[in-house]
């Protein structure tokens, strides 16, 4: 599918539903299911650190220090395009 109808697919589905929020780059549209994800054990192997997840959002692929150092390991271990986020040193009450 090329990128315009992708783009044109995601607008059709976010005006029909909001099931499906939408986050875009220059390059791509993901359509992203919003479901829970537990985190507490990633929590308290990884405080501080970044990690590459696979595209389940669960399974660490690498960590480092740097954004760079986990996409590299990542890449080393054959992941292509991984989820990197950075995993907080303390969780803190959010309401929003």
């Amino acid at each position: 599918m090329s990128n315009r109808n992708l783009r044109s697919f995601a607008r059709t589905v976010l005006a029909s539903s909001c099931e499906f929020p939408i986050v875009q780059n220059s390059l791509r549209c993901y359509i992203i299911d919003i479901m829970p994800i537990d985190w507490s054990k990633i929590y308290t192997k990884y405080k501080g650190l970044w990690v590459a997840l696979k595209d389940d959002y669960i399974t660490v692929i690498a960590s480092g220090k740097t954004a760079e150092e986990a996409l590299r390991l990542a890449e080393k271990r054959g992941a292509s395009n991984p989820f990197l986020t950075r995993v907080p040193e303390k969780l803190l009450p959010f309401t929003g």
